[in-house]
């Protein structure tokens, strides 16, 4: 009988150290899967910039958890070629910050360069990782928007 008792505080105490890991797991797998889609949609967007020859820009709008890839120097409804949602499945994790200044836009030149280099934060349950991108100096391009910030969050473009 002792023996039972004893083989249950050690059960009871490795729960209790282990139960906390486990925790933050699903949140972990959620934030990997968003930094690495994060991560292949601008490398598609930079291939497609070098292929079709067309600068595209990468607008961020952090308060809706959502960016969109246009192509061209106008944001709008029709120059988006992607849109992502990260509060929907299988991601529902916040994009926290971003340094890209009050516009929150990123352009790839025609050569597939970002200008300038960026952070994105993205956080989930207290968790934030940080997808850092390298870039080329600012290349002067100037950005017209013709989308609203409600329009954005209907858009469902996926490449």
């Amino acid at each position: 009988m002792i023996e039972l008792v004893i083989v249950l505080a050690i059960i009871g105490t490795i729960s209790v150290i282990a139960l906390p890991k486990f925790a933050h797991a699903d949140s972990g797998r959620r934030l990997s899967a968003s930094k690495n889609t994060l991560i292949a949609d601008i490398d598609y967007a930079k291939l497609r910039a070098r292929t079709t020859g067309k600068i595209h820009v990468i607008k961020f709008y952090p308060a809706l958890d959502k960016y969109i890839i246009v192509e061209g120097t106008t944001i709008s409804r029709s120059a988006v070629i992607l849109s992502r949602d990260f509060t929907l499945d299988p991601y529902k994790i916040d994009i926290s910050r971003t340094n890209l200044g009050g516009d929150k836009t990123a352009v790839i030149t025609v050569y597939g360069e970002l200008s300038p280099g960026f952070n994105v934060g993205l956080a989930d349950d207290g968790v934030e990782i940080t997808a850092s991108f390298d870039g080329i100096a600012a290349v002067g391009v100037t950005i017209a928007t013709t989308i609203t910030t409600p329009e954005v969050g209907t858009l469902d473009i996926q490449p």
